[in-house]
């Protein structure tokens, strides 16, 4: 890992992890069964109270973290960026108690090598959370342009906002595991 400074090339990128790096829906699937008793369906998520959350994520990102799968067109544009020098930060909005070592050992486990590592720890919603990162981040380290990879079209439209005027940015929204270029500035 690296400190924050100057990257070699001055590239920042930015990876989500669950639906960018990883597919965890079929952990975060099986964990809805296992708790209700039938298929997940994404409005009753929602509806949720957090508590009942925390045991659903908790299940599905430690208990049967194993199912979690990576998304190797994914990956293989994070390894890229690493081998030309980049800095490569992940960022996730993850909502277990011990986000950040989970997170960490799905990636050891799926072979993923990165610079930095932020979970979302505070009450702001994943999308500012990461926007607040990126900015961060490109100040932080005088990045001259920063790639942002996330299957959720609102964080990168977050993004893009705070770092208006602070550097280039490209995103890339992450479906079904493969990448594709959204917007610029």
């Amino acid at each position: 890992m690296t400190a924050l400074s100057a990257t070699k090339n001055r590239k920042l990128y930015i990876f989500d992890v669950d639906g960018t790096l990883v597919n965890s829906y079929p952990s975060l699937s099986h964990a809805w069964e296992l708790i209700f008793n039938k298929k997940i369906n994404d409005k009753d998520l929602d509806l949720l109270d957090s508590s009942i959350k925390r045991k659903l994520y908790h299940l599905a990102y430690v208990e049967l973290e194993g199912e979690i799968r990576p998304n190797p067109i994914v990956i293989d544009m994070l390894r890229s960026a690493k081998e030309e020098g980049g800095t490569v930060a992940v960022v996730t909005g993850r909502h277990t108690d011990d986000r950040l070592n989970v997170t960490k050992q799905t990636l050891k486990r799926l072979e993923v090598d990165y610079d930095m590592i932020f979970t979302n720890s505070t009450t702001a919603g994943a999308s500012d959370f990461k926007a607040a990162c990126a900015r961060t981040l490109a100040s932080k380290l005088g990045a001259e342009s920063v790639d942002a990879y996330d299957d959720v079209e609102k964080a990168l439209h977050k993004m893009a906002d705070a770092l208006s005027g602070l550097t280039t940015f490209k995103s890339h929204l992450v479906k079904d595991g493969i990448p594709t270029d959204m917007l610029r500035i």
